[in-house]
């Protein structure tokens, strides 16, 4: 989408150093203030393979593109060098985006958004701040080192007018370590409302490997360490026959050839299938083709991201948008996020044959598929949508916009 003419002003500035497609969540935000009657300007990064999303025609989205991102998933990462100008960039961009359009209210999202941001004091005079943590500093990837990057951060915070997280144990996590006054909002990473599923496109991506019997059991995300995929490559073993594995996502070769093997070993040549990164628009209509959806964590963890992902992942709530049953990880909040509504099966992330054994569990049972299914799509139509979960946050910002109210805390 082209950007649109520039404005002498904006009611809302967004600052994330990733391109904002990379962050549903972000874009739902974006896209819901300006269906709010918002002007919103988003400061972001971009790399080659991203797609640019189009907004609602008739709504203000102003895109100001400061420096081009790693995909860290399956890119070399650059030097410190590069790495340090892209930095310079983004934050000098920001500055002068900050001074030239006057928002009333600034988003900053993660530590490189808080670091971007932080050159503005606070003053009555300057906008109401929201910091936005999607996850916190636990790599060197911040290129300003993880000390650095959590000291900025949680300083943001406790500075900021009002602070959103997507998962009620990180909410307490920063509610301690940032020694915040009020409470972070909490916004869980659903999808918009999906008041129809889409006709399903999966099967134009798997040409001949599909037929009327195969049963689909899929994964969409970044395809890396850390998701469990090896250990439910692993379990394939213990799938039917006519079932295969399908992959949608970015992935280094090296990593793809590693699961690729791993299927050679667990007696299901033929039957992992790697999709590469689609257009963010395109990804649903793919997901609707399957009949189970697979989505796990490591547990336990120390590393408080991992160990915080019931309200974070975004593909455990698109999987209930769509209607598939879903084996997901025990863990942290996920009794409430799965259990509770009934929508999938748990499991330890560790074991191959339970993993293994709960697929094969859903794929024979047609009916309690489908009964998981039902129920997931049912939560995410009267609970789990991002219209819902970002309401608080969105009255907040529109009463700030028209009030230009001092208050913080979104109720």
């Amino acid at each position: 989408m082209a950007a649109n003419p520039k404005q002498d002003s904006v009611d809302v500035l967004a600052v994330i150093r990733a391109p904002l497609e990379q962050y549903p969540p972000s874009v739902h935000q974006v896209a819901l203030l300006a269906e709010a009657g918002l002007r919103v300007a988003v400061v972001d990064t971009f790399h080659r393979r991203n797609t640019e999303i189009s907004f609602t025609p008739g709504t203000s989205v102003q895109r100001i593109r400061t420096a081009r991102h790693t995909v860290s998933h399956i890119e070399q990462f650059p030097s410190f060098p590069i790495r340090y100008w892209r930095a310079a960039q983004f934050g000098w961009k920001t500055f002068r985006a900050l001074k030239s359009l006057r928002p009333k209210v600034v988003i900053a999202y993660d530590a490189q958004g808080c670091h971007a941001v932080g050159r503005v004091r606070l003053r009555r005079d300057w906008p109401q701040m929201v910091c936005h943590i999607h996850d916190f500093p636990g790599t060197d990837d911040y290129g300003i080192g993880t000390w650095l990057a959590n000291s900025y951060y949680l300083k943001f915070a406790r500075e900021a007018h009002l602070v959103v997280v997507p998962d009620r144990g990180r909410a307490g996590v920063l509610m301690e370590q940032a020694r915040l006054s009020c409470p972070p909002a909490v916004v869980m990473n659903c999808p918009r409302l999906l008041r129809e599923i889409p006709r399903s496109t999966m099967s134009a991506h798997l040409g001949k490997v599909f037929n009327s019997d195969t049963r689909i059991v899929f994964f969409q995300g970044w395809i890396n360490e850390g998701k469990g995929l090896e250990t439910a490559v692993r379990s394939m073993k213990h799938w039917p026959a006519n079932s295969i594995f399908v992959l949608l996502g970015p992935a280094r070769p090296e990593y793809r050839e590693k699961l690729l093997r791993l299927s050679h070993g667990a007696g299901a040549h033929g039957r992992l299938i790697l999709i590469p990164m689609v257009p963010f628009t395109e990804v649903d209509a793919i997901t609707a083709g399957a009949d189970v959806a697979f989505g796990i964590y490591p547990t336990p963890t120390d590393d408080l991201n991992w160990r915080y992902m019931a309200g974070a992942s975004n593909k455990r709530f698109a999987y209930m948008s769509l209607g598939l049953p879903q084996v997901a990880n025990r863990g942290h909040g996920m009794n409430e996020v799965i259990e509770r509504p009934h929508c999938g099966l748990l499991v330890d992330p560790n074991s191959a044959d339970e993993i293994g054994s709960a697929i094969r569990l859903l794929l024979e049972n047609e009916s309690l598929r489908h009964e998981m299914g039902r129920n997931g799509r049912q939560a995410h139509l009267t609970e789990f949508n991002y219209e819902k979960e970002f309401a608080p946050v969105l009255k907040q910002i529109v009463e700030w916009c028209k009030f230009s109210s001092s208050s913080s805390c979104a109720g």
